[in-house]
Formats: C-alpha cells, structure tokens, sequence
C-alpha cells in the first residue's frame, strides 16, 4: 500500500511538472491597448497562462506587449485571438518557436519578435497569409527552412542583424512580399531564382559578403530598390541588371570595385547610384550611357 501511495505521488509530480513545462507564459508582464484608446494601455502581472487569448479582452481590435523569459512558444501559444491586431515579443529570451504556435489570427498584421535567440525558423511556422509586417532581427538565425513562410502574404520582413550564410532554393515558395531586409548577416549564397517570384519592390541586402550580381539570383521584376552597401562585390558585368528592368535604386558602396565598364547599365531606368569608397581606379567613357 505504501509503495502504491508513493509510486501515485511520484505520477502526480512528474505529471503537474510535464504540464507546467508546456505553458508559454510565467510570470510575465501582459501590456495592451485597443485601437480607439491608443492613450490608454492597461497592464497585468500572470503567474501563468498557456494562450494569450485568456489574458487580453476579447471584445475589440488589440495591440499587444509581453514582457518576461519567454524560451519557448508552445503549441497554440497564440491562437485563437481573432481581435489580436499586434503582438511584441521583443527581448524576451525566445529560442525556439513550436509548430502551431501561431493559428487562426484572422486579423494579425504586425508581430515582432526581434532581440530573441531564435536560430532557425522551421516550415510553417509563420504560415499565416494574413500578416503584414514581421520582424525577425537581432536574433540568431542561421536556418530558414523550406515552406517557413509558406503561403505567405506581408508588406514587411525584417531579417536584419541575424547568421544567415545563405538562401537556398524553396525558402520563399508560395510567398508574396513587398519589402526584405536581410541587413547585417553573413550571406555569401542565394540560389538562382531563390527571390524571384515573390514580388519584392525593395531589397536590402547591405552588410553581407556577397561577391558578385548574378542575374540568374537578382531577376526580380518588380524590384525598384536594391540595397548592396557593404558586400565584397568585386565586380559589374553588361548584362548583370538586365533582369531588373524596374530599378532605379542602386546602392553599391563600401565594395571591392576596381572598374565600370562599358554597358553596365544600359536599359536600366537609375535615377539613384551610389559607388562610394570603392577601390574604382577605371570608369569605361560609356559606363553611363543608356542609364
């Protein structure tokens, strides 16, 4: 009977410290305002709770801040919330990111989880259609995974500040985006067509290693601004813009360029180059012809 009773404890235990593993909040600090009282934020202290959905009103459009340790976002850790318009998890120690954290926020437009120690975003985990902007910067990333924005359709990621070495192939299938910003990384790798069809009109790419414009990578459209401040670009090829017939910004200072030669870029529609504190010792008499 007395081992009966302890071994009864010891599942109890084992299941109270399982189940407390799996909540997402613990005491942490829960900020919101509603959208027609932007002067008036309310805030509350909680011990814990495992859905943001049973803290915050659920009457009218909300924006949303945790503060706290937040190492891991469980299952269904925000889902459900359908007048959850913001959410700021910034700097709460974040490493990792279940599937199905994220589901059914019908009108979630904006969610920022930068400043965390995220190191790879697995598929789907961002497969919601109905955001905006996302802000992923200042985490740890080295890994974007096929399918991790699948279906995907924003304004707005931000990527900058992350260890990302390169972009292969399939990250951004079935993706419609209007503005990347992969600043600050370490890319020296995209793979061919690995951006193009997801409609960018900007892309920031300043701040990486990357050695070449390869047109079979830089076809985009659409693209109106393009952002390579701070690569390792050695050199311009006719015909390396040829596949960016809508770009009329070009930053390519604080590279290793040494010449511009005839026909870079011609057929281009530039109205804003930058080629400062480059190594250019020779600019072909017709660089600029045709720009």
């Amino acid at each position: 009977m007395r081992s009966l009773l302890l071994n009864l404890l010891v599942c109890i235990f084992r299941f109270k410290v399982s189940d407390r593993e799996k909540i997402t909040f613990v005491n942490v600090t829960v900020q919101w305002y509603f959208y027609h009282e932007l002067e008036t934020i309310e805030q509350e202290t909680v011990a814990s709770f495992d859905n943001v959905k049973k803290i915050i009103p659920d009457e009218e459009p909300v924006s949303v801040t945790i503060h706290g340790s937040i190492p891991i976002l469980y299952e269904k850790s925000v889902f459900e919330v359908p007048n959850l318009i913001a959410l700021n998890l910034n700097d709460v120690g974040l490493k990792q990111i279940k599937p199905g954290a994220f589901g059914n926020l019908p009108h979630l437009k904006w969610l920022s989880l930068s400043g965390n120690k995220l190191t790879e975003i697995k598929s789907d985990t961002f497969a919601d259609p109905n955001l905006s902007y996302l802000d992923l910067s200042f985490n740890s990333i080295i890994l974007l995974q096929p399918g991790a924005f699948k279906n995907f359709n924003a304004d707005i990621v931000i990527l900058d500040n992350n260890k990302l070495t390169e972009l292969p192939s399939g990250v951004f299938k079935n993706v419609t985006l209007g503005i990347l910003s992969l600043n600050g990384n370490f890319l020296h790798t995209i793979a061919p067509k690995a951006l193009s069809p997801i409609g960018l009109t900007r892309l920031d790419l300043s701040k990486n290693e990357l050695e070449e414009i390869d047109p079979d990578v830089f076809d985009m459209q659409k693209l109106i601004s393009l952002d390579l401040d701070d690569n390792s670009i050695k050199l311009l090829r006719p015909g390396d813009l040829i596949n960016l017939p809508e770009l009329s910004e070009l930053r390519l200072a604080q590279n290793e360029l040494k010449e511009i030669p005839d026909g870079v870029f011609n057929n281009t529609k530039l109205t804003y180059l930058n080629l400062n504190d480059n190594k250019i010792v020779k600019i072909a008499s017709k660089a600029f012809d045709g720009m």
